[in-house]
């Protein structure tokens, strides 16, 4: 009876750390997909001509749904962009990119809900005689 109880007893502690395994593999491939999605906004925003990047903005208050299928499951990232002027510098600017998304607990609120974002910057230069 008591090798039972010494068995369950391990059993239970070996579920809980394949659980946590599988959670923390969950949360890495959800910033590694949130990392892409930044990468590509801003290559996207790199490609754009240099007087077309104005003071263009959508962070925080309106943030663009991108919804990738990851694991066989829709999982939905917040995209937001913002472009500024580097200090007074006429021909440099820095690009934003910011991506969020929720795991565990998504549209709920307390202690279960978490709330990631990933942020990236680049600065792009005005092309020499431009």
């Amino acid at each position: 009876m008591v090798a039972v109880v010494i068995m369950a007893v391990g059993l239970l502690a070996l579920l809980r750390v394949a659980i946590m395994s599988i959670d923390t593999n969950m949360t890495n491939s959800l910033r590694d997909e949130a990392v892409r999605i930044a990468e590509e906004q801003i290559s996207t925003l790199r490609q754009t001509k240099y007087d077309n990047l104005t003071g263009q903005s959508n962070w925080p208050t309106t943030p663009t749904p991108i919804t990738r299928k990851l694991r066989s499951a829709d999982r939905t990232f917040y995209v937001a962009t913002w472009v500024r002027d580097l200090d007074a510098t006429p021909s440099a600017k820095i690009v934003s990119v910011a991506v969020g998304w929720d795991y565990k607990g998504s549209g709920s609120v307390g202690p279960t809900k978490r709330q990631y974002v990933h942020m990236a910057s680049s600065v792009i230069s005005r092309p020499p005689g431009t």
